[in-house]
């Protein structure tokens, strides 16, 4: 199956979004919007980055203007102080939607969350551990979700051998959504080599 027509390439996994009625993301703004710093938390692919996209649109609404850090475990030294310095530089009615906080050392979140209490700004961050800020809500492994996930996504390609494909991903990977979707992706890309895009 060639890479434009697989129902898992990255354009439509992107249209996969939390499942939070808007309530309950309103309840969410109220939340982190009473705290200079908070968290999502949970383990790797369950849906925190997702979820702080969607929280982008409704603090917008309320009249903040939002401003993105993002790191992975590949960015530089240099990449992270930058965000130290860019958070410093926010004023009150500005959120900083950080992804990836957990690669910062203990004194380098520390430091973070000091700054924003100071300058009166919001940080709503990413986790995968506890550290010391506020906890807006705690993501989980869900294999129903996944798997209904999977069944939308797959359309008419969805089979049964497609089905324990994607759950032995979820066990192997601990729940991580993006590594099912992965290897959801290229069990599909395998249907017809000669049609893959390489």
């Amino acid at each position: 199956m060639k890479a434009n027509v697989n129902p898992f390439r990255s354009s439509s996994v992107e249209q996969i979004r939390y499942r939070l009625e808007v309530d309950a993301l309103e309840a969410l703004v109220d939340h982190a919007l009473q705290e200079p710093c908070s968290c999502l938390l949970g383990p790797k692919g369950t849906g925190k980055t997702t979820l702080l996209e969607d929280l982008e649109p409704l603090l917008q609404q309320r009249g903040f203007t939002t401003h993105w850090c993002r790191l992975n475990l590949d960015s530089t030294q240099q990449e992270r102080r930058n965000v130290t310095t860019q958070i410093q530089e926010l004023v009150p009615q500005q959120v900083c939607l950080f992804d990836g906080a957990e690669v910062l050392n203990f004194w380098q979140w520390r430091r973070i969350c000091r700054t924003a209490r100071s300058n009166g700004s919001t940080l709503i961050a990413t986790l995968h551990h506890k550290r010391g800020v506020p906890i807006l809500l705690r993501t989980q492994p869900d294999w129903p979700l996944v798997h209904q996930f999977v069944h939308q996504l797959s359309g008419d390609h969805y089979s049964e051998p497609l089905r324990e494909h994607a759950e032995q991903a979820f066990k192997i990977n601990r729940g991580n959504m993006r590594e099912v979707f992965r290897a959801c992706y290229l069990a599909l890309a395998q249907e017809n080599p000669h049609e893959s895009e390489k």
